[in-house]
C-alpha cells in the first residue's frame, strides 16, 4: 500500500488491509480514524477479519481503549434508556429511540464500535410537558439558554433545548420530529410512528422502521448545518443500507419510496451520491450531481488537517448558510443570525478581556523584566 493518504473507509471494508499499514502510514490512520470518531470501528474491522494480533502492539493499545470505551457508552445508554423507560412507559407515553441509542439498545451492526455523546428519543409532540415534567422528578433538566433560544427550539425547531442529568451527567436529546415542522423540509411524525417497529419485550418503547432509519440519518447529515462528525455518519450510512439490504433485498426501492412519501427524495439522492463518492460505495440511490453534492464532496472528509482541501472553509460555510436556511423561512432566520452574531461578538469580547486581565496580572507577578 502506498504512501498516500488512506480513506478509513477503505479500511474498515477490508480489515485484512490493516496488516499491509506501516508505522507511518498507521500514525496517519490512528489521528483521521480518531478526529472522525472511527478507531472503535478500526478494531471491529480488524476483528472480523481476524487480523487484531498480526497489528503492531502500540497500534492495538489505541484501538483496544477505543474499543471499550465505546463498549462503556453502550453500557451507560442501555441503562440510562432502561430508567427513562421505568419513568415513562407507567405514564403510557410511547418512546422511539433514535440514532445511537436505538443501534446500541437493539444490537444494531452499526453500534458496534460507535462513540456518541447523547440519548436521542422521541415522542409525541402532545407529550412533551409531561415527559419533561417527569424527567425533571427524576433530576433531568434543560440546559440553560436565553430567552431567545428557549424560543427558538419551543415554537421553530423539532427539539426542545438539550436535557442533562444533575448527578449523571448524562445528555439527552428530547425530539417531537426529525426536522424543524416550520422548515422547508417537515417530516409528518405521526407516518413515522405508524411505521415504529416494537422493540421485543418491551411495552411502548421502539425504534423506527428500518427505511425511517436510514432517512433520519440522510436529513441528520443533508439537511443540517454542521459536518464534524460527516464521516462517521456516512460509514452509519452504509452500515444501515447494509443492514436493511440484507434484511429486504427491496430496499433500495422501498427506501426511495418512502423518502418521497416523507419529502426527503432530494436528500436521499444527496447521501446516493456521497456514499458513491466518498466511501466509494454503490448504491441504486445515485442521481444526478450538482453544486450541493461538490460542496459536500468538500467537507465530508474526517475533520483532519491533513484532509483539508483548499476548498473545504467556503464550502462549509455555502453549507451552513444552506442548513440554515432549510430549518427556517428568512423572516425568522435573518434576525435569529444577528442575534447570534451579536452574541457571539460579545462572547469574544468578553473572552479577550479576561485574556487581557491575566495577562496584566501575570506581568504585574513577574515584574519589569517582562
Amino acid at each position: 500500500m502506498s504512501d498516500a493518504l488512506i480513506p478509513i473507509g477503505q479500511l474498515l471494508e477490508d480489515g485484512t488491509e490493516l496488516t499491509q499499514l506501516s508505522l507511518r502510514q498507521w500514525d496517519r490512520v490512528l489521528r483521521h480514524a480518531r478526529s472522525a470518531g472511527l478507531l472503535g470501528r478500526l478494531r471491529v474491522a480488524a476483528m472480523d477479519a481476524d487480523v487484531l494480533e498480526r497489528l503492531p502492539e502500540s497500534v492495538v493499545r489505541h484501538l483496544e481503549s477505543a474499543w471499550l470505551l465505546a463498549e462503556r457508552q453502550r453500557e451507560s445508554a442501555c441503562w440510562e434508556i432502561e430508567r427513562l423507560y421505568s419513568i415513562l412507559y407507567p405514564a403510557g407515553i410511547p418512546v422511539v429511540l433514535l440514532k445511537g441509542a436505538a443501534y446500541a439498545f437493539t444490537g444494531h451492526p452499526a453500534a458496534r464500535g460507535r462513540t456518541f455523546q447523547d440519548i436521542d428519543i422521541l415522542v409525541p409532540q402532545g407529550a412533551l410537558r409531561d415527559v419533561e415534567r417527569l424527567l425533571g422528578s427524576d433530576g433531568w433538566a434543560r440546559k440553560q439558554v436565553t430567552p431567545h433560544d428557549r424560543r427558538y427550539y419551543e415554537e421553530w425547531m423539532h427539539e426542545i433545548p438539550p436535557m442533562r442529568h444533575l448527578q449523571r451527567g448524562t445528555n439527552l436529546d428530547l425530539h417531537h420530529a426529525i426536522t424543524p415542522p416550520i422548515g422547508r423540509y417537515p417530516v409528518d411524525s405521526a407516518a413515522l410512528l405508524e411505521r415504529a417497529h416494537a422493540i421485543p419485550g418491551w411495552d411502548d418503547l421502539y425504534v423506527l422502521s428500518p427505511e425511517d432509519q436510514f432517512l433520519h440519518s440522510v436529513a441528520h447529515l443533508f439537511l443540517e448545518e454542521e459536518f464534524g462528525m460527516g464521516y462517521r455518519d456516512m460509514v452509519d450510512l452504509r452500515l444501515l443500507y447494509r443492514a436493511g439490504l440484507s434484511a429486504d433485498p427491496g430496499f433500495p426501492s422501498s427506501v426511495s419510496a418512502r423518502a418521497r412519501e416523507l419529502g426527503l427524495h432530494g436528500a436521499l439522492s444527496l447521501a446516493g451520491n456521497a456514499l458513491a463518492e466518498v466511501l466509494e460505495f454503490e448504491t441504486p440511490l445515485r442521481a444526478r450531481r450538482g453544486l450541493i453534492d461538490a460542496l459536500f464532496r468538500q467537507v465530508l472528509l474526517p475533520d483532519h488537517p491533513d484532509l483539508h482541501r483548499p476548498g473545504r472553509d467556503l464550502a462549509a460555510f455555502l453549507l451552513y448558510l444552506r442548513g440554515h436556511t432549510l430549518k427556517l423561512p428568512l423572516r425568522l432566520l435573518l434576525p435569529h443570525l444577528a442575534y447570534k452574531g451579536l452574541l457571539a461578538g460579545a462572547a469574544e469580547t468578553q473572552e479577550r478581556r479576561r485574556n487581557q486581565q491575566a495577562s496584566e496580572q501575570l506581568r504585574q507577578m513577574l515584574g519589569p523584566r517582562i
